[in-house]
């Protein structure tokens, strides 16, 4: 996040920064080798708490201007969808071991006993039949979804309104519902040679009963994984502050995560740097260096110049709102902050920089 992005975030900062830009100092002989004074604005970029998840904000905890710890509880997101699918994945796969199980005892079965189950086996092959053609209708109509999913990622990535993350996820949910749609497409061929050949000698019916317990073993691998995706997702639902500071924004509850770009913005405890803003017709001879060093106002130690911008800015938009004639323009100055000092950030200092 830019400096001027954060300021338009924040009220108060804003009056910081005009404050700054009228109250800094003049160049005062710089080309005689004396120091600048200046104005300068403790300044940490927020940290953004976002999700990847589709659901709905369920609780919020906290209040814009609340001061927050690490692990503070900001918000609740919506368990329904994601429950909801847990439990259905959890019953396929129960199933699937049940079916495991017995196709495993199945192939290790003596040939005449196998010879004996011909019918029930039969039976068996129409009602596989059934699911993997229904299974397989199924994966197409959710890899159709996934491809109309992806190109409105793909229109929303090109538009700026979205990360090029979730183009990669729209592309990994199409390679695993084209997977799923294969895996269905196979079972299905296979449960139609069963159940077109009612005649399977006893090595036939062993051979297939072993292919289908390795089809399920692959399936079940796919539903196991997809389980411990989905506790992923679970435990994300609560959303807690990564930083110690104060809450700039908070999502409103049942707001749309995707509808929301940033579930919370919070302002760190401590500045990262000084900004200072220096006249806009400022000599290039006058300017400070990396090499420059400032005094700082409150500080023991003096901060270096970490860098200088590298043309003219204007100031953000709400700067001429406050009644300031025409535009504003500087040139930004970043130090670092000494490291005996802890500075708010917003912090309105007077600084010395040395040439």
């Amino acid at each position: 996040m830019r400096w001027s992005d954060s300021v338009s975030a924040r009220p108060v900062a804003a009056l910081v920064f005009v404050a700054s830009l009228v109250g800094f100092g003049a160049l005062v002989g710089a080309r005689g080798g004396q120091a600048i004074q200046a104005t300068a604005v403790a300044h940490s970029p927020s940290v953004l708490v976002e999700t990847l998840l589709v659901t709905t904000v369920a609780q919020v905890h906290v209040k814009p201007g609340q001061r927050v710890q690490p692990g503070d509880l900001l918000l609740t997101l919506s368990a329904t969808h994601v429950e909801r699918e847990r439990e259905t994945v959890a019953r396929e796969i129960s199933a699937l071991e049940a079916q495991l199980a017995f196709e495993r005892l199945e192939a290790g079965v003596q040939t005449d006993r196998l010879a004996l189950q011909v019918d029930a086996l039969e039976q068996a092959d129409a009602r596989q039949l059934e699911v993997a053609t229904s299974r397989r209708n199924s994966a197409s109509q959710q890899l159709a979804a996934a491809q109309r999913w992806r190109a409105n990622v793909a229109q929303l990535v090109a538009q700026g309104l979205e990360s090029k993350t979730a183009l990669l996820e729209a592309d990994q949910r199409i390679s695993a519902a084209t997977a799923e749609r294969d895996m269905w497409t196979g079972q299905a061929r296979a449960a139609r040679v069963r159940a077109d050949r009612p005649t399977l000698t006893t090595f036939d019916a062993a051979a297939l009963s072993a292919a289908q317990a390795r089809l399920t073993q692959a399936r079940l691998q796919q539903l196991r994984a997809r389980k411990r995706h989905l506790d992923e997702d679970h435990s994300r639902l609560t959303v807690r502050a990564p930083i110690s500071g104060r809450v700039a924004q908070i999502a409103t509850a049942g707001a749309r995560t995707e509808a929301v770009p940033t579930l919370a913005e919070i302002v760190p405890d401590d500045a990262h740097e000084l900004i200072a803003f220096l006249p806009a017709d400022a000599p290039a001879g006058a300017l400070p260096t990396p090499e420059s060093t400032a005094s700082v106002a409150g500080c023991a130690h003096p901060a270096r110049v970490a860098r200088v911008g590298g043309s003219v800015a204007q100031a953000p938009g709400q700067v001429q709102r406050m009644g300031l004639p025409g535009a504003v323009w500087g040139l930004p100055v970043y130090l670092e902050i000494p490291q005996d000092c802890r500075l708010i950030p917003g912090t309105l200092l007077h600084v010395e920089i040395h040439r």
